[in-house]
């Protein structure tokens, strides 16, 4: 394994089933743009910055997919994303029969990255599963749960479902597929699942 690999797979934090669970309920309890802001991150996979200059105009509802154009994206290329049925829902509600501008508005223009880095914090806090995992080179205390933790988490929950690497890939645009490999070694029920599939057939 390359220092780089392995630099990198000590820098994925992601939640587990009960964690990701307790987050969204307690992003439940604070507020419906709390809960569809979390519910968009995990959902997507979108990075921070993609999330917060998503316009309605952006959505497809009907074919269930946002469009991020070449210049919101960090890797500078056009993409789609799938969303939910459930996610869609929750924008349907959240917007409130408005046809264009940002989803996430605050004083005419979009919400800050910023902001929503400070709101899964507090999420993080107030649902109990927020912990110190390391420090910068600053000496800063770096915590378990951010934003980007929640795109680690669709990354590797989508590998424990079996959706194919290819096809994460495309969702969260990663420009390498070697990137979207990386976590497959993260997701250790993917893995128990695959050996229990060869332990059955070594049985027969």
């Amino acid at each position: 394994m390359s220092d780089l690999k392995k630099r990198f797979e000590d820098t994925i934090k992601y939640l587990d089933r009960e964690e990701w669970n307790k987050l969204q309920k307690a992003a439940q309890r604070s507020s419906a743009r709390d809960h569809l802001i979390t519910q968009m991150l995990y959902d997507s996979g979108m990075r921070v910055g993609e999330l917060c200059t998503t316009r309605l105009e952006d959505i497809d509802f009907e074919n269930r997919f946002i469009r991020i154009q070449s210049f919101r994206s960090k890797t500078k290329r056009a993409r789609t994303v799938r969303l939910s049925k459930g996610t869609l829902d929750l924008i349907r509600c959240y917007i409130d029969n408005r046809r264009d501008g940002y989803i996430f508005e605050s004083r005419g223009k979009h919400l800050s990255t910023r902001r929503i880095e400070q709101l899964i914090l507090q999420l993080a806090e107030s649902s109990g599963i927020q912990s110190i995992c390391s420090s910068g080179k600053d000496g800063k205390k770096l915590r378990k749960v951010t934003p980007h933790t929640l795109r680690h988490t669709h990354i590797v929950h989508a590998l424990m479902r079996h959706v194919p690497l290819n096809a994460v890939q495309a969702q969260v645009g990663h420009a390498d597929i070697r990137t979207t490999q990386i976590y497959a070694s993260l997701a250790p029920e993917q893995v128990r699942a695959a050996y229990d599939g060869f332990e059955m057939r070594c049985d027969q």
